[in-house]
Parts: C-alpha cells; structure tokens; sequence
C-alpha cells in the first residue's frame, strides 16, 4: 500500500496551508489543472495552473509539475559550467516559474549548480563516493546539469507554460545496484539509502508528483553480470516505484547512456549491452520513454558537456511532457519496427548481382531533425558471423525518408544493423538517435 495517497487524474490534489513553503511548487491535477489548498478553518481554495501566489504565510508558490532529478553523475550534472579557456559561462540561467527542491531540501528559484550533495542532511550522500562531496570547490567550475534546459523546453512544449519544480536526487558513480529499493521504507532507509531517500523527498514536496527524470547506467557496464542483467533490474526499479507512489501510470523519461572515451574493452562491450538494454526499454514500456546522447559531446571520458546536457534536457522535456499528456503515442511505446532495415535490390536487373548490397534502412516512428538528400550519414555498423562484411557507404535517399546503406557482400549469416555502438557517433544532421541494433530483413 502507498504512503503517498491516490493519484486518480480526476482527483484534487489537497494541500495544508500551514505545511506550504516559500518558493514551492504545488503538483497540479493531470486533468484540472488545479491544486486545492485546505486552511487551518477548515475551508479549501482552488488555485489554477500558474502564479505566483502567496498562500498563508508562504511566498511566490506555482502551480505545476514536479520532475525527479534521480541517477547518477550525468543527471546530477558535470559539465564545465565555465569555459577553462575563456571563462565565458555555459550555464542554462534559471528564470520565474522553475523552482528547485534543493540538496538541502529547501525549495529554491532553481539555479546551477542544482545538486550541491555535500549539503546533504542525508546520510546516504556522505557515504557513496561522489568527488563534489569530498570536494565541493569542484562546484565552482563543474556542476553544468540538464535540469534547467529540460524546464524551459517543458514549458514551451506545455500550453500554459506549466511552472516546474525539480527535486535534487541523483549521486554520481551509483549503480543501479546502489539504488536498489530496501526491504523497508522507514526512516532509517530514507536516510541511508537512495532510493529511500528520494522517497522522503517526494513525501516532502507533497506526495504527488509529474514523473521521474533518469539518467544512469554507466556505473553497470564495469562487470558483464551488471550489464546484461540491466534491463531486468531496472524494469523492477520503475515498478517498485510506481507501486511506492501508488500510481502505476506514473511518467518515467530516461536517457540512454551515451558517447565515452574508454578504452578498456570489456567496458565498451558491457557499455553496449546497457545502451541496448534501454533501447529495449524503449519499445516495450507502456508510461516510459527514453531519449539519446550518443550524439553529444563530452567534457571528458564519460561526462557530457554543458552544451550535450542542454540537448539532452530539450529531448527529456519534449518525450516527458507527452507523457503528462497522456497522449496516444506516450502510452503505448514506441513499436518493435521504429527503425526497419531490409535488403534491397537495383530495379534495374542487369545490375543484380554487380553493384554493392544496398541496406534500406527506414525510420518509422522516431522524431528526428530534416535529413538533407544525398548526404552521408555516420554511425552505422554491422554486427554479422562472417566478419569481412562491411559498410562502404551510408547516404540520405528519398527527400530524407530513407537512408541506403551499401555494403562489401550479402552475407549467409544473419546481418544486424547497428547504430552508435561504432565510432565515429557523429554527424551534423542531429538526428536523435538512440543507439540501436537490429536484424537485417530478407
């Protein structure tokens, strides 16, 4: 049974007065769009979507929707928020209606650096290792997150520009194994453990939430058991959660590990079997979404860059708030065949069998930038038993409805295509893509 109370979209979502702070953000109801505030006297007020508005003692409160920041050092942020060279500030500047729930777990006007874990009263963030905690001056120069790209495009992809509040969760190097949900859930674990300690926090705020903002999975590809278990672990993550809320419908948006520069290569191959764990993921969860960084740039091995952040939190907004939306194409996830890829054969039979293979390669249900006519697309590859197959070239066809991919020979084995699991991983075009590997049709 949840301690969070009922999430019924037709019920209003009631607040004490005397429990509102400054600065906070009320979860507003997915259909209404109001939150009631009951007073000390036993009289209730509506207040719709928006603000700011004072209520009892407390000051500048929004009605809107509350994100989860939860993961590890990505979703915490750890991009340069300076340029080293020029000092020129690459931060996402905060702005009215986006508000923080703070490490310290206060509500703020939301401001980089989002997480400042070493203020933490929890004692969970004093005892998982996290270079911000040992040494909080690297929050000087480093710290850049998603959080406040993600909001302002979540309030442009909103009629109403819903007002937001993020809520400081994540912790940098944690496993998924390190997020685990405890037996219990009482207040020994909400201080001691992560996932206890989120829990507390979303009875903090209110009890009601929008969703949850996720970002991990790095830490699982240092040991081949982590990652190929990943996909089944993390399904019961969000399950436990949606139970520990109580509402099983609840929006989770996650982000595909990304681009790195490692080079020891049993982490790459287990970083590939996390990057299509969550490509999986993808396609089968109802109420789930999941975005790609493959294509954004890093600040070093494994942590993207300020710029690669803000990408990163445009896609979350864009997938998260058609998930608030309840929309047709948020609740049933993506299909199987989002992305097909067959052989195909030239028209012109004389050429049969005396020009390269050509792979045709369709996107059919992802989101994705303009592709230019007869430009060449990086990221391919090809995953077969006979090793000497190989791409020669990948070019856009088709006005940019097709991409044709020719390659050395037609195998005899089963082909499968792979996309961002083979450098280079960029091009200009910004497609969006996740990273993905799929079977080669007849």
């Amino acid at each position: 049974m949840s301690c969070f109370g009922s999430h019924d979209d037709e019920e209003h979502l009631l607040y004490a007065a005397e429990s509102i702070k400054d600065n906070q953000i009320l979860q507003r109801n997915a259909v209404s769009g109001i939150a009631v505030v009951r007073f000390e006297d036993g009289s209730q007020q509506v207040y719709k979507t928006g603000g700011p508005y004072n209520i009892h003692d407390a000051k500048n409160i929004y009605v809107g929707d509350i994100w989860i920041m939860a993961g590890q050092s990505n979703m915490r942020g750890h991009g340069y928020q300076v340029d080293p060279y020029t000092n020129r500030s690459l931060i996402e500047n905060g702005q009215a209606g986006i508000h923080l729930y703070s490490s310290k777990e206060e509500w703020i006007s939301a401001k980089e650096p989002l997480h400042q874990l070493y203020l933490s009263k929890r004692t969970v963030h004093h005892t998982l290792p996290d270079p911000t905690v040992k040494n909080p001056k690297i929050l000087e120069f480093r710290g850049a997150s998603l959080g406040l790209s993600f909001a302002k495009q979540y309030q442009q992809e909103t009629a109403s520009d819903v007002p937001v509040g993020l809520v400081a969760s994540a912790h940098g190097g944690t496993s998924l194994d390190d997020w685990k949900r405890p037996g219990t859930l009482n207040e020994e674990t909400e201080d001691k453990t992560l996932y206890g300690a989120m829990m507390a926090r979303i009875k903090a705020v209110g009890g009601h939430i929008a969703g949850i903002l996720w970002y991990q999975g790095e830490s699982d590809t240092n040991a081949a058991a982590d990652a190929s278990t990943y996909k089944d672990r993390f399904l019961m993550w969000m399950n436990n959660v949606r139970q520990d809320v109580g509402n099983p419908t609840l929006p989770i948006a996650f982000v595909q590990i990304g681009p790195h520069a490692i080079d020891i290569e049993e982490t790459k191959n287990n970083w590939r079997m996390v990057q299509l764990a969550q490509f999986d993921l993808m396609t089968e969860q109802r109420y789930t979404a999941g975005v790609a960084s493959i294509d954004c740039s890093l600040d070093d091995r494994l942590h993207l860059s300020a710029a690669g952040l803000k990408t990163v939190g445009k896609r979350l907004a864009i997938v998260a708030s058609k998930l608030v939306q309840r929309s047709k194409d948020s609740v049933v996830s993506l299909p199987k065949d989002v992305f097909f890829a067959h052989y195909q054969e030239p028209i012109i039979h004389d050429l049969r069998g005396k020009i390269p293979p050509c792979i045709l390669f369709t996107n059919h249900a992802w989101p994705t930038g303009h592709l230019v006519e007869d430009t060449d697309v990086l990221g391919f590859g090809l995953c077969c038993q006979d090793k000497s197959v190989a791409i020669i070239n990948a070019r856009v066809a088709e006005g940019g409805k097709q991409i044709r991919i020719w390659i050395t020979h037609k195998p005899k084995t089963e082909l499968f295509l792979t996309y961002g699991l083979t450098y280079p991983l960029i091009d200009p075009s910004d497609k969006g893509w996740p990273a993905f590997c799929i079977k080669v049709k007849l």
